[in-house]
């Protein structure tokens, strides 16, 4: 009996012991003060650091490793480069070739994107518009010997999809390349040992085609036409080299579009209007048949998530929840005509916001947990000109509202929604696990311009840095950026 009660006892303290570690770790950001060109690292318990004293002209991107550390793409001292960045200290990665062998300039206005991170690799790629060519060197950066490289052959970029991916045990990095010599165009799949930096090519095509790839880049669905929409051809090429065609478009039927969600493989035929349906080829090999919605004309379907064999996709006309033994289930709407699914979705596919109308103003705004298929928040609109923001953190996300309204935090641990007040000229931009807020005020309200912890139960804010711009952060082990 009394053993029982100690281990109780003891397993509660423990449990206690580890949330409190856990709410109170510290964690560390950066900002700039453009002004003097300064740039600080700011813990969220009120520690400052000065990184730099001046010289600092713009930043183009922070991309978290840790709670402590960060790559940050920072225009210094007249220099645009990669750094490493810490709590206390900024070091230039080294490169192993001259700023004027990249194509588009690290300065660029479009900046540079993370494709893909497996520890201690990052690769950026440009971040281009659709309009400029479809090729450009990548970045690989190594964080462990504080090195960058480019890599010599051109990188295919691929719209909404994935050029490059780094294998599940981080041993390779496998990528899309683009063979400019050839006439027409030639495509290559590289896979590239990091160890050793040796490459093998997995395979060669040489026609007008489109690639997406799984998760870690082990199988490669080719899209390839020529001529017509009519003449359709779908085959997935695996590491081994081998080919196998899972589609081929007949003279008498309509097209069929394939398309990667993950490991799992989405077909259905855009054109169809009634008694439609939706395939599902899961990576362990199930075959789902979802029923589709009607659609006057047709509709393109974009697949968001998939659990638990229903799958939840966006078209035109709404978010769609699919069941195999259940109907269409409509589930919301597109916020606003302008908006799109990366600006709604959370980076692991489990969050998505809606709006309760297609008709402009919405009435509701609703956060949905796709995994349990619940309503999480549903926040009743009364402006004219509602605009909200969707920022998934790691401990939760953000609903920032851009108009005279509260914003609202959710909390992942606790599963808890609460209101963040109004404050014109300003963001809310990181859930910390305690549940406070950090916030950027710009000083054209009650609160002067720096950097502000949030305390939800005392409603107080609490400066932590005066007169600074906030850095906006990705998380690089959520993938979480504001859009």
């Amino acid at each position: 009996m009394w053993l029982r009660v100690y281990l109780i006892s003891f397993l509660l303290v423990t449990f206690a012991s580890t949330v409190a570690q856990e709410n109170d770790r510290e964690i560390w950001n950066w900002a700039w003060r453009s002004s003097t060109g300064e740039l600080f690292a700011y813990s969220t318990s009120g520690a400052v650091t000065t990184l730099l004293s001046q010289g600092t002209t713009g930043i183009y991107g922070v991309w978290r490793i840790d709670n402590e550390q960060a790559v940050g793409l920072i225009d210094a001292s007249s220099q645009t480069m990669f750094y490493k960045l810490n709590s206390s200290t900024i070091q230039a990665f080294t490169l192993n070739f001259e700023l004027h062998d990249l194509t588009t300039p690290l300065n660029s206005r479009y900046g540079y994107r993370l494709e893909d991170y497996s520890y201690p690799y990052m690769l950026f790629t440009p971040s281009t518009p659709q309009t400029s060519p479809p090729s450009e060197p990548a970045i690989l950066i190594n964080l462990d010997s504080n090195q960058i490289e480019l890599l010599s052959n051109q990188v295919q970029w691929i719209p909404y999809g994935g050029c490059c991916h780094f294998s599940e045990d981080g041993r390779f990095l496998r990528y899309i390349v683009i063979e400019k010599d050839q006439k027409p165009y030639g495509f290559e799949l590289h896979e590239r040992k990091l160890a050793n930096l040796t490459e093998r090519v997995v395979f060669t095509h040489s026609s007008n085609s489109l690639f997406s790839s799984d998760s870690y880049g082990e199988r490669w669905l080719e899209l390839e036409q020529s001529g017509t929409i009519n003449n359709r051809v779908y085959n997935i090429f695996d590491l081994t080299g081998a080919v196998h065609q899972v589609y081929q478009q007949s003279p008498l039927e309509t097209y069929a579009d394939y398309d990667f969600l993950n490991d799992d493989l989405v077909s259905y035929q855009p054109l169809c209007e009634t008694n439609c349906s939706l395939k599902l080829m899961t990576g362990d090999g199930k075959i789902l048949t979802l029923a589709l919605p009607p659609a006057r004309g047709g509709a393109s379907v974009w697949p968001v998530s998939h659990f638990d064999n229903k799958l939840v996709i966006g078209r035109l006309d709404g978010y769609w929840l699919l069941s195999v033994d259940q109907a269409p289930i409509l589930i919301g709407f597109n916020f606003c005509s302008g908006c799109h699914l990366p600006s709604s979705l959370s980076p692991d596919k489990r969050w998505l916001m809606v709006a309760d109308s297609n008709i402009y103003p919405p009435h509701h705004v609703m956060i949905w947990d796709l995994q349990t298929q619940k309503v999480v928040i549903n926040i009743p609109i009364d402006s004219l000109e509602p605009v909200y923001q969707m920022l998934y953190d790691i401990d939760g996300f953000i609903l920032q509202a851009w108009y005279e309204a509260d914003s609202f935090a959710y909390k992942f641990v606790d599963q808890m929604t609460f209101e963040l007040p109004y404050q014109s000229y300003g963001v809310y931009f990181d859930i910390l696990p305690d549940g406070s807020v950090l916030y950027s005020s710009l000083g054209n309200s009650g609160l002067s311009a720096g950097i502000y912890r949030y305390y939800p139960d005392d409603a107080l804010f609490k400066l932590i840095l005066e007169n600074v711009e906030y850095v906006p952060t990705m998380d690089v082990n959520y993938e979480s950026f504001p859009v």
